[in-house]
């Protein structure tokens, strides 16, 4: 979210403020509503309208503070609905997985985007799997997922996507979306030497450099995805 609102949100603001009025009210539950500055109309929009909660029968403090905690990882659910008396089987259970499918959308729809003019951006694909203990201590791989990552050198901004295949057809497509282009100082991707990324400067237009890893670790001309490779290594 934005530190200030944007030129549009300005004027979206202004003209709310010029046709409408905010004013106490017994005939709503939140006690506030949105009433119309023209003495002859008499329609009025509750505070909620348009927004997230909407079409929510909670009261409005109960809404925020549903959202606030769904916000924090360590706050369970059973915590929650002791804390503001829902119902945890069915009414917070639908609410947590609605904010959790609006972020899901909304990251699907603002893919992380890193890079820039002049700028490193190391790529990887890593193979992970999740591990649960069995009654007898051992562990036993419960699921197995494909990923692939990249991250900015400079900035250490970064973005992670799941993948079924390791393909060019599936790998070079997510290359293009996430990293931003330069123009007149191209973008550097640094990769191993896999086959699928022989492709990317052609696909994409990205310089590219790779290290080979049967050979050293870190290249003797300093190419390298340690920094990639640390990124997928923290994922659970």
């Amino acid at each position: 979210m934005a530190a200030y609102p944007s030129v549009e949100e300005k004027k979206f603001l202004e003209l709310i403020d010029y046709f409408l009025k905010f004013a106490e009210s017994a005939l709503t539950a939140d006690g506030y509503l949105w009433r119309f500055r023209n003495s002859r109309c008499r329609a009025t929009k509750t505070i909620r309208h348009g927004s997230f909660y909407s079409h929510s029968q909670l009261s409005l403090t109960n809404c925020i503070l549903m959202t606030y905690f769904w916000s924090m990882y360590d706050v369970s659910q059973a915590m929650v609905a002791s804390i503001l008396d829902l119902d945890v089987g069915h009414t917070l259970s639908d609410w947590f997985n609605l904010h959790r499918d609006l972020c899901i959308d909304w990251a699907r729809d603002n893919p992380a985007r890193v890079g820039g003019p002049g700028h490193i951006v190391q790529i990887d694909e890593s193979c992970i799997s999740s591990a649960k203990r069995s009654r007898n201590r051992n562990a036993r791989p419960v699921r197995t997922r494909r990923v692939l990552g990249g991250i900015d050198t400079q900035t250490k901004d970064a973005f992670l996507v799941e993948v079924n295949k390791r393909d060019a057809a599936t790998l070079l497509p997510l290359i293009q979306r996430h990293v931003l282009p330069g123009w007149f100082h191209k973008v550097q991707v640094w990769t191993d030497q896999w086959a699928t990324y022989n492709s990317i400067t052609a696909v994409t237009g990205l310089a590219h450099q790779t290290v080979n890893h049967s050979i050293t670790f870190r290249a003797v001309n300093v190419v390298h995805t340690n920094g990639v490779e640390n990124l997928c290594n923290q994922l659970p």
